[in-house]
Protein backbone atom coordinates (compact mmCIF):
# COMPACT_ATOMS: atom_id res chain seq x y z
CA UNK A 1 0.00 0.00 0.00
CA UNK A 2 1.38 3.43 -0.92
CA UNK A 3 0.29 6.01 1.60
CA UNK A 4 0.48 9.69 0.98
CA UNK A 5 2.48 10.84 3.97
CA UNK A 6 2.01 9.40 7.44
CA UNK A 7 2.42 12.64 9.35
CA UNK A 8 2.27 16.13 8.01
CA UNK A 9 1.20 18.07 11.06
CA UNK A 10 4.14 19.53 12.88
CA UNK A 11 4.34 18.58 16.57
CA UNK A 12 1.95 15.68 16.00
CA UNK A 13 2.10 12.43 17.91
CA UNK A 14 3.79 9.50 16.16
CA UNK A 15 1.90 7.02 14.05
CA UNK A 16 1.09 4.21 16.47
CA UNK A 17 0.22 0.72 15.31
CA UNK A 18 -1.59 -1.50 17.81
CA UNK A 19 -2.49 -5.07 16.92
CA UNK A 20 -2.18 -4.39 13.19
CA UNK A 21 -0.37 -5.99 10.28
CA UNK A 22 0.68 -3.29 7.85
CA UNK A 23 2.92 -3.15 4.80
CA UNK A 24 4.31 0.33 4.34
CA UNK A 25 6.03 1.13 1.05
CA UNK A 26 7.05 4.42 -0.62
CA UNK A 27 5.94 6.56 2.33
CA UNK A 28 7.36 9.68 3.89
CA UNK A 29 6.91 10.27 7.60
CA UNK A 30 8.01 13.71 8.73
CA UNK A 31 7.08 16.52 11.07
CA UNK A 32 6.55 14.38 14.18
CA UNK A 33 7.53 15.95 17.47
CA UNK A 34 9.39 12.87 18.72
CA UNK A 35 8.93 9.54 16.97
CA UNK A 36 8.22 8.98 13.29
CA UNK A 37 6.51 5.68 14.00
CA UNK A 38 5.90 3.45 17.01
CA UNK A 39 4.79 -0.19 16.76
CA UNK A 40 3.57 -2.19 19.76
CA UNK A 41 4.43 -5.84 20.45
CA UNK A 42 1.15 -7.15 18.94
CA UNK A 43 1.70 -5.52 15.56
CA UNK A 44 3.75 -6.34 12.52
CA UNK A 45 5.03 -3.66 10.19
CA UNK A 46 6.67 -4.74 6.96
CA UNK A 47 8.56 -1.73 5.71
CA UNK A 48 10.40 -0.97 2.50
CA UNK A 49 11.39 2.09 0.47
CA UNK A 50 10.18 4.57 3.11
CA UNK A 51 11.67 7.78 4.44
CA UNK A 52 11.48 7.99 8.24
CA UNK A 53 12.35 11.48 9.45
CA UNK A 54 12.43 10.90 13.19
CA UNK A 55 12.91 7.99 15.56
CA UNK A 56 11.21 4.65 14.90
CA UNK A 57 10.28 2.37 17.77
CA UNK A 58 9.20 -1.27 17.87
CA UNK A 59 10.49 -2.29 14.45
CA UNK A 60 13.66 -2.20 12.43
CA UNK A 61 13.47 -0.24 9.18
CA UNK A 62 14.46 -2.25 6.11
CA UNK A 63 17.68 -1.82 4.18
CA UNK A 64 15.72 0.10 1.53
CA UNK A 65 14.31 2.61 4.04
CA UNK A 66 16.13 5.87 4.64
CA UNK A 67 16.33 8.06 7.72
CA UNK A 68 16.70 11.60 6.49
CA UNK A 69 14.97 14.92 6.01
CA UNK A 70 12.77 14.26 2.95
CA UNK A 71 13.23 17.84 1.73
CA UNK A 72 9.70 18.47 0.53
CA UNK A 73 9.24 21.26 -1.99
CA UNK A 74 7.00 23.66 0.00
CA UNK A 75 4.87 21.91 2.64
CA UNK A 76 3.79 25.20 4.25
CA UNK A 77 2.08 26.07 0.95
CA UNK A 78 0.64 22.56 0.48
CA UNK A 79 3.26 21.28 -1.98
CA UNK A 80 4.41 17.92 -0.59
CA UNK A 81 6.31 16.81 -3.67
CA UNK A 82 10.03 16.09 -3.23
CA UNK A 83 12.31 19.09 -3.84
CA UNK A 84 15.04 18.77 -6.47
CA UNK A 85 17.63 17.77 -3.82
CA UNK A 86 15.37 15.32 -1.96
CA UNK A 87 16.79 11.89 -1.07
CA UNK A 88 13.30 10.50 -1.83
CA UNK A 89 13.66 11.00 -5.60
CA UNK A 90 13.99 7.68 -7.46
CA UNK A 91 14.26 5.88 -4.09
CA UNK A 92 10.83 4.17 -4.11
CA UNK A 93 9.70 0.74 -5.27
CA UNK A 94 7.62 0.06 -8.37
CA UNK A 95 4.01 -0.61 -7.33
CA UNK A 96 2.17 -0.10 -10.61
CA UNK A 97 1.93 3.68 -10.32
CA UNK A 98 3.24 5.81 -13.17
CA UNK A 99 6.55 7.45 -12.35
CA UNK A 100 9.26 9.64 -13.88
CA UNK A 101 12.94 8.79 -13.69
CA UNK A 102 14.74 5.54 -12.86
CA UNK A 103 12.31 4.53 -10.09
CA UNK A 104 9.26 5.92 -8.29
CA UNK A 105 9.80 8.66 -5.75
CA UNK A 106 8.93 8.03 -2.11
CA UNK A 107 5.71 9.69 -1.03
CA UNK A 108 2.47 10.27 -2.87
CA UNK A 109 3.78 12.79 -5.39
CA UNK A 110 6.52 12.56 -7.98
CA UNK A 111 9.07 15.36 -8.13
CA UNK A 112 8.37 17.86 -10.90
Amino acid sequence: MDLTILQLIRDSLPALLRGAQVTARNNISTGARKDACRVDGNSKLTSGHNCWHGKVEGFKPSETDISADPKLRNPDAGDYSPADDSPCIDAGAATGRTFKGAAPDMGALEAR
